[in-house]
């Protein structure tokens, strides 16, 4: 069957175009997809009869974009679930971040979450009306979908819509449909499954144990309301407001600014935006519009305005160093005419919330904090207290406000209304005991949002057996280079060993000189699993104790670390070249090595030490160092910027791995000397490249030049 979709768009210069769109309908669906594998009604049955609350749940667009933490958990009162094509699309037109959520959710073989497409049923496709908004649209597309559903399963199985909208929720139930809010569900399980209360995020209508003040039944305002999107879009235009992303200083969330463009010809310009009144509701990160304040009301060079920021340091990671000015980490100019007096501004309206997908890492405070009950089971209201300062305090809702008082826990925030000091969250996990080290690591994680998770059954499954091994098959087209006196040098303890040198005499008096890396790729499919795993944790995290390996433990401590006495596949750069470190030839390869030796930067440092050490290994250390100090100094000469900075260790105690002090890394010869090879080869390769896909760089030359005029201003 054949529809024609028609809606009127308007352009960005006030244009409005008719759009028309075929849209196809079919009768062989079925009755959707789980995890990718298409289901049948008497599918859809049996999961039912096999869950625990034999019943499917239908989900409303407002609850997949308000309730996602909630339904992310693993309960029984949530694992049959039904996720229409309406839903979907108006997620990924309101909020991108929770649309990836809600399809892992959808992808995942472990949850009973089934993909719908109603839009293109023949039986679920709403019929247009004339004068109905887009809103009602989908509404009406979501409860005929759900009426379908009923009776494709029947009576013996219950299905359930679950929607926020009072509207929808009317028509629902004067259609004779099963339906009911997200909360109304939640309580209806709270005596099987009393967890998922804490995860619920308030209803916006109301914040049940939000003391703020009332006057006449009325709640009073405690900020001034947003501006509509109409209304900062025209103010843009005109000039009246400006926009830009909110940033707070680390200090405090009081203490804010925005950098913005347009105000002096197309200069960055910093404005101040002091105080909870004129920050208006704003977190760090939001997209926002600011008028700037009267001249009068600007604050001046070094001083303040607004509110300081006095929540307790116990919380908290100190700060090691001042902040620098604004100005000076932004790069921004002055306005002219106010050399000695800061831009101050108010916000007038957010344009898009950008509230952390990770949640927040932090605590209850309990000290000055009164209890106050919510009027919903036994739940109560506290604040939450982020560990980033540029965080406002959080009040949510929960039942367990003495048991996490002495906990980290996670919260996630969900609005701020006007009537609200504090924005309105809900609890999602616990981390652990504050001060603990383990649960100080994990914030330190969350709060940098460095992967750390369990490599999952998926990327593993993407790894080659345990029985691997080079054979002739698998190592067809490489150089076989196992006759090399290839070696290693890294710091004592190094497992995952990535590069290797080699460097011996050639009959013509020149030296044959090779850096060999270790070949990933071998392994690592792209597009894979393992690919996507890699490409989101980007690099290996080092902690005090331990390591965040990029790439699960039996490629990077296995089959692609160079260890000695082992046959390993690498990449190689091969140069021929004088001993004077003139480069007479080059080569790359794919190859296959076998490293004669593990060393560590002390043992090699001993090697050019003692002149009685005598073997393949000693020599080769020698001849890579005399080579590395000619590469060095000709560098240097030609004007190489030299970056350093003082590296440390910790010094761990045998049996608990607490740092028990710390020390200066003492830098030997050999820790040049394999950064020296390093930059050899990666120079090569550079050229390389650039000979043959020369349009890989063609902007590099005008950034080159930038660069190096910056250069001599910083020299």
């Amino acid at each position: 069957m054949h529809r024609n979709r028609a809606f009127f768009k308007k352009t960005r210069k006030g244009k409005i175009l008719r759009v028309v769109s075929d849209h196809y309908l079919r009768d062989d669906i079925g009755c959707g997809s789980l995890a990718g594998k298409p289901v049948s009604n008497d599918n859809l049955v049996q999961l039912a009869q096999e869950s625990v609350m034999k019943r499917f749940l239908v989900l409303d667009t407002n609850v997949v974009l308000n309730q996602m933490d909630l339904l992310e958990n693993p309960s029984p009162a949530l694992s049959c679930v039904i996720v229409l094509q309406t839903v979907m699309e108006e997620a990924r037109h309101n909020n991108l971040s929770l649309f990836r959520r809600l399809k892992h959710l959808l992808k995942d073989d472990s949850r009973v979450f089934v993909f719908f497409a109603n839009e293109h049923h023949c039986e679920t496709f709403p019929e247009e009306i004339k004068g109905e908004s887009p809103n009602d649209r989908n509404d009406r597309a979501i409860r005929i979908a759900t009426s379908w559903f009923s009776e494709q399963l029947g009576d013996s199985i219950a299905v359930v819509l679950l929607t926020n909208d009072r509207g929808n929720l009317s028509l629902a139930q004067d259609a004779k449909i099963s339906a009911m809010t997200i909360h109304a569900y939640v309580e209806s399980v709270r005596g099987q499954y009393p967890d998922l209360a804490e995860l619920l995020a308030p209803e916006e209508s109301s914040a049940a144990g939000d003391p703020t003040q009332r006057t006449g039944g009325q709640r009073v305002l405690l900020f001034e309301e947003h501006k509509p999107m109409s209304e900062l879009t025209a103010g843009i235009r005109q000039g009246r407001y400006f926009q830009g992303a909110l940033r707070a200083e680390r200090s405090s969330s009081n203490r804010c600014y925005v950098v913005a463009q347009g105000m002096q010809d197309k200069e960055r310009i910093a404005v101040y935006i002091r105080g909870a009144q004129c920050i208006n509701r704003a977190v760090d990160g939001d997209i926002v519009a600011f008028e700037l304040l009267p001249e009068a009301e600007w604050c001046s060079q070094g001083g303040e305005m607004g509110i300081p920021d006095n929540r307790p340091t116990e919380n908290l990671v100190p700060e090691p160093t001042a902040q620098p000015a604004i100005e000076e980490i932004e790069k921004t100019k002055k306005l002219e005419g106010a050399e000695t007096r800061r831009p101050c501004g108010r916000v007038v309206g957010i344009i898009r919330r950008n509230w952390r997908e990770k949640q927040y890492c932090g605590s209850l405070r309990v000290e000055g904090d009164r209890a106050v009950a919510s009027g919903k089971g036994q739940s109560t209201s506290a604040l939450f207290m982020p560990v980033d300062r540029k965080i406002p305090w959080v009040r949510i809702q929960t039942r367990q406000r003495d048991v996490l008082s002495t906990k980290r826990i996670l919260v996630a925030m969900d609005s701020w209304p006007a009537w609200c000091k504090y924005p309105l969250g809900h609890y999602v996990k616990t981390l652990g005991e504050k001060g603990a080290k383990a649960t100080e690591t994990e914030v330190i994680l969350l709060e940098h949002e460095i992967p750390h998770e369990s490599f999952s059954g998926k990327v593993l499954a993407c790894l080659p057996p345990d029985d691997w091994a080079i054979t002739p098959e698998n190592s067809e087209g490489r150089k076989d280079l196992r006759h090399l006196p290839v070696l290693s040098i890294d710091p004592p303890g190094c497992k995952d060993i990535d590069d290797a040198l080699h460097a011996r005499p050639l009959e013509n008096g020149n030296l044959e000189v090779g850096v060999h890396i270790a070949d990933v790729t071998h392994f690592v499919e792209a597009g894979s699993a393992l690919d996507q795993e890699a490409s989101s944790r980007s690099t290996s995290t080092y902690l005090v104790e331990r390591r965040l390996d990029m790439l699960p433990g039996m490629l990077t401590e296995t089959l692609c670390s160079l260890k000695p006495n082992v046959d390993r596949f690498a990449f190689s750069v091969i140069w021929e070249m004088t001993p004077a470190g003139v480069i007479v030839d080059v080569d790359f390869c794919k190859s296959i090595i076998h490293s004669v030796a593990g060393l560590t930067y002390n043992e090699a440092q001993l090697m050019l030490d003692d002149p009685n050490i005598q073997d393949v290994k000693a020599e080769s250390v020698r001849r890579l160092n005399d080579l590395a100090k000619i590469f060095r100094k000709r560098r240097l000469d030609s004007g190489a910027l030299t970056l350093a900075s003082p590296e440390v260790r910790f010094v761990l105690d045998s049996e608990s791995q607490n740092p028990t002090d710390v020390q200066m890394y003492a830098l030997t010869e050999t820790n040049a000397l394999v950064e020296e090879f390093m930059l050899l080869a990666n120079i090569t390769v550079g050229k390389k490249i650039l000979r043959c896909v020369p349009t890989l760089f063609s902007n590099a030359f005008t950034l080159t030049a930038t660069l190096l005029f910056n250069k001599r201003r910083w020299v």
